[in-house]
């Protein structure tokens, strides 16, 4: 049996048999494998830590003829090492992301692209839970009973970090599934939403603009009407909105954008329903992420 190897993320282990492990792996040049890595429970394991779920590694396994379940022999941590386990709320995203990769269909053609989206998430949860918060007066407001539920996290704060991280990998999600809508034109219309400019992701009007699941951004002018068909799957966009939108698929950013007050929670709510929409269902361990930054669908 020849040993090949990849680089690779942990999605899943389960217990099998006595002292064996079935791992989920997610690999840069393969896709997602299946694999049993033998006496990966034993005291003695080869191992048994660098199996825990989001590890990244390089993963050195074996392949039957016939195909099936792969043999794992070793996987071997490498930078950056995702130790987001002790904070729950990091964990619980970085939890999200991988179970994503669980729904989705990873073509061995696409393997790379995926593993990049999936690295990116867990890289941008790991740099929020460590990243100190800035010294902000209001840094804590997010724990005040008396504040919506479904406005923001404070801007410096893990929470908003969290949130950031969140939206911007459901964003390249939607690339990596082909369903990417074009933010910067009417799609009723064909009218460029955006002002251009030194300010170039300011809405051209203040709005109120339409996310259509089915096709993409609707100006004012082109939005369904609330109760009309189609209009159980447009979710609405402020300005503010469509302009955090238009900053965060900037090529040339250089930093994330503060976001006008509301405008994450809206949009959470607008991504995550376009994207139950075309995926068809959304992983289950949203129901765990904190209500600040898991809104429901409207």
């Amino acid at each position: 049996m020849n040993i090949l190897r990849s680089e690779a993320i942990v999605l899943r282990r389960r217990d099998f048999k006595e002292r064996d492990l079935l791992v989920t792996l997610l690999t840069r040049d393969r896709g997602r494998l299946d694999g049993v890595a033998k006496g990966a429970r034993a005291l003695t394991g080869r191992g048994a830590a660098s199996f825990q779920a989001l590890t990244h590694g390089m993963v050195f396994f074996g392949e039957k003829p016939a195909g099936g379940l792969v043999s794992i022999r070793k996987l071997d941590p490498l930078p950056p090492h995702f130790t987001l386990q002790p904070d729950y709320d990091g964990f619980l995203l970085a939890s999200y992301f991988s179970e994503w990769l669980m729904l989705c269909e990873v073509s061995p053609a696409d393997a790379e692209r995926w593993f990049l989206l999936l690295l990116g998430g867990l890289e941008q949860c790991l740099e929020a839970v460590t990243q100190p918060d800035s010294a902000n007066p209001g840094a804590h407001a997010q724990h005040n009973p008396e504040k919506p539920q479904d406005a923001d996290p404070e801007i410096g704060t893990k929470a908003h970090r969290l949130a950031l991280a969140r939206l911007e990998f459901e964003l390249n999600l939607l690339d990596c599934l082909g369903v990417q809508p074009k933010w910067s034109r009417c799609v009723g219309c064909g009218r460029v939403l955006f002002s251009g400019g030194p300010g170039r992701w300011a809405p051209a009007e203040p709005g109120p603009f339409q996310l259509d699941a089915p096709s993409g951004v609707r100006c004012p002018t082109c939005a369904l009407p609330p109760h009309g068909r189609g209009s159980r799957h447009a979710f609405p966009l402020t300005a503010a909105e469509l302009g955090l939108i238009g900053a965060l698929r900037d090529p040339d950013r250089m930093e994330p954008p503060p976001p006008a007050p509301g405008a994450l929670a809206g949009l959470e709510r607008a991504v995550t329903g376009f994207l139950e929409f075309h995926a068809g269902r959304l992983p289950r361990s949203l129901a765990l992420l904190p209500p600040s930054s898991s809104p429901k669908n409207s």
